[in-house]
């Protein structure tokens, strides 16, 4: 009856796991590729004063909540999305530190983008009004 338990714990374990793997991939998908696919770096980033969270805050407060309900699937589940994220984007940690830097060159490529959509628009201005020949 112990066998028969633990082998039910670990496969619970194994495809919690990989569960957590496929929603930190899906994640990545949905809140990356997509969106970068219609403006380059143009993704969902979730960002706080010069502090940005990444989503595989969503595995540590797993990890922690497992602590008090449901600890196999959950713990297994947190781990899955934070060693896929560890994988993709070589990052380990939930906050980076973006610095006035980053900030800084933010600011620069909205008002270049600013500036650009102004150009565009001026040209369309004089292409229409433009005499036929």
């Amino acid at each position: 009856m112990l066998i028969k338990t633990m082998e039910k714990d670990a496969i619970i374990l194994l495809l919690s796991f990989l569960l957590g793997y496929a929603f930190d991939n899906v994640w990545a998908q949905i809140t990356y590729k997509i969106p970068s696919k219609i403006r380059k770096n143009d993704y969902a980033k979730f960002i706080f004063g010069e502090i940005r969270v990444h989503h595989n805050i969503i595995g540590y407060v797993l990890i922690i909540l497992g602590f008090f309900i449901y600890p196999i699937p959950l713990v297994s589940f947190g781990l899955g999305i934070i060693v896929g994220h560890k994988i993709r984007d070589k990052l380990f940690w939930f906050v980076e530190t973006l610095g006035k830097d980053v900030k800084q060159i933010d600011r620069n490529i909205k008002s270049i983008q600013r500036k650009a959509i102004k150009d565009i628009k001026k040209v369309k201005k004089n292409i229409k009004n433009r005499p036929c020949v």
